[in-house]
């Protein structure tokens, strides 16, 4: 597993031009910092607009709908009983204290040391 979380997580931000996606849970009275779930040329895509608690999985199980000529990593998401997939060449899960409307998709795929953008808790 690569990483778990009990949190609700929205789709946040896309950025069309880099294909990146990120997945956000926001900071709360009960969380004081944001969860960030990043892909990077992402290929495919099948997942609701929110969740509530996930696993992400790195997995070797083909999808059939997914387009043959689709390339990347199949990350399987798990929540609840439903199982959803994102096929993307890279993948980060962040905490940090962003705002609201500030994205982290501009650095997320750059590997460099922790910094005010985010402690880095896992990488696919």
């Amino acid at each position: 597993m690569l990483f778990s979380s009990d949190r609700q997580f929205r789709l946040w931000d896309y950025n069309i031009s880099h294909r990146q996606l990120l997945l956000r849970s926001t900071k709360s009275e009960s969380h004081v910092d944001n969860i960030d779930i990043v892909f990077w040329s992402v290929a495919w895509i099948s997942l609701p607009t929110s969740v509530e608690g996930i696993e992400i999985h790195v997995s070797k199980d083909p999808v059939l709908s997914m387009p043959h000529n689709a390339e990347g990593v199949l990350y399987r998401f798990v929540s609840g009983a439903n199982v959803h997939h994102i096929l993307a060449h890279g993948c980060r899960v962040m905490s940090n204290i962003l705002d609201s409307f500030d994205s982290s998709l501009v650095y997320a795929h750059i590997d460099r040391p922790d910094s005010e953008y985010g402690v880095i808790l896992a990488k696919g």
